[in-house]
C-alpha cells in the first residue's frame, strides 16, 4: 500500500498491473476495504490494466479524521460534495487527468457525486449495486437506523464480528455468504481501528447536510455523462433491480443484472463482474491520459 495525499487526506492505495497499462480505480463501500475487489483486481491487472485500489477515507489504512457535523470542507467533512472533490483530487494525485472509475456501494455513490462536481475526471464509470440519482427510500432501512445516535455503535461494539457478518449476509440476499472467515475478521478489525466505525457512520450521518445537492441531483441528471455500466446483483434487498434500471436510464448506461448475486456482486460473482468490466474497459484503453508534470504525491506507507 502507498500513501497518496489529496486535499489534506492521506489515502492508502494498492496498485496492480503494468505501470504503463490503462488505469482503472476501484472504490469499495461499507463495511469493506479495498479488499472488496480481491477477486476482480488481479483479473483486470492480468489483462494489462494498471489497477488502483483505495481505502476510502475513514477505512482501512487511510486517514480517519473524526467527522465534524459543523465542518464545511476539509478532512473532517463527510458530505458527498467534499468526498467527491477529494476523489477528483486523488485521481490527479495519482498522476492522471481522468480515468475509468468502478464504485460499489458508497464507492459508487461517490462516483455518482463526482459526475456532479468534477465529471471531467471520469472517462468511464461503472456502478456496482449503487444508485446514480435515485433509489427506493424504503429499502435501505439501515440508513435511518445508522442515523440514530449511538444505536449502530452499541450494536457494533457489543458483537463486532456478529454485526459485520449480519450486514454481509443480510445485504447479500440472506443466502449462504461467500465471504470467508478471514474476510469477516479483516473487515471487523478495520472498523475497530481507532475511530474507523465512527468515520463510516459519518458518511450516512452527513446525508441530511446535502439536502440541496441531493434535490438538485433528483431534479436533473449530470450535464456531462461519460460512458457508463450499471452492474447489479439482482438479489440485493437494499438496492434492488429497480434502482439499477433507474441508474441505467439516468446515465444512458449499459445494464447488466447478475441473477444469482446480492449486494456484494463482486464477491458473489467475481467471474461475471471481471468479464463485464473487461468488456467495458476495453473501449477506454486509448482515452485515459497522463497528467503533465509530476506523477502524484506518493510517499512510502
Amino acid at each position: 500500500m502507498r500513501r497518496v495525499e489529496a486535499l489534506g487526506v492521506g489515502f492508502a492505495v494498492a496498485e496492480l498491473g503494468p505501470a504503463d497499462g490503462p488505469p482503472v480505480l476501484l472504490l469499495h463501500g461499507f463495511p469493506e476495504t479495498h479488499r472488496s475487489f480481491q477477486h476482480v483486481a488481479p483479473v483486470l491487472a492480468e489483462a494489462g490494466h494498471r489497477v488502483f485500489l483505495v481505502d476510502l477515507k475513514g477505512y482501512g489504512e487511510s486517514d480517519k479524521p473524526i467527522p465534524d457535523p459543523s465542518a464545511l470542507g476539509g478532512p473532517s467533512d463527510y458530505r458527498l460534495t467534499t468526498l467527491a472533490n477529494e476523489l477528483a483530487a486523488l485521481i490527479e494525485a495519482l498522476g492522471y487527468q481522468h480515468m475509468p472509475l468502478v464504485g460499489h456501494d458508497w464507492g459508487g455513490i461517490l462516483v455518482s457525486a463526482l459526475l456532479l462536481v468534477a465529471p471531467e475526471r471520469a472517462s468511464r464509470v461503472a456502478l456496482l449495486n449503487a444508485p446514480a440519482r435515485r433509489f427506493l427510500p424504503w429499502t435501505p432501512r439501515h440508513i435511518y437506523t445508522f442515523n440514530l445516535p449511538g444505536v449502530a455503535e452499541r450494536r457494533f461494539w457489543r458483537r463486532p464480528v456478529g454485526f459485520v457478518t449480519e450486514v454481509l449476509t443480510e445485504w447479500g440476499g440472506g443466502g449462504p455468504t461467500k465471504f470467508t472467515d478471514e474476510d469477516i475478521r479483516i473487515y471487523t478489525r478495520s472498523l475497530q481501528s481507532g475511530p474507523s466505525f465512527r468515520c463510516a457512520m459519518g458518511y450516512y450521518r452527513s446525508l441530511h447536510r446535502e439536502a440541496a445537492t441531493l434535490v438538485r441531483a433528483l431534479l436533473r441528471p449530470p450535464r456531462v455523462t461519460p460512458p457508463a455500466l450499471v452492474l447489479f446483483g439482482a438479489l440485493d434487498p437494499i438496492m434492488p433491480p429497480t434502482v439499477a434500471r433507474m441508474a441505467a436510464k439516468d446515465l444512458g448506461a449499459e445494464l447488466e443484472l447478475v441473477e444469482d448475486a446480492g449486494h456484494f456482486v463482486q464477491t458473489d460473482a467475481p467471474e461475471r463482474v471481471s468479464a463485464a468490466l473487461l468488456r467495458f474497459l476495453a473501449a477506454s484503453d486509448s482515452r485515459s491520459a497522463r497528467a503533465a508534470g509530476p506523477t502524484g504525491a506518493f510517499a512510502r506507507g
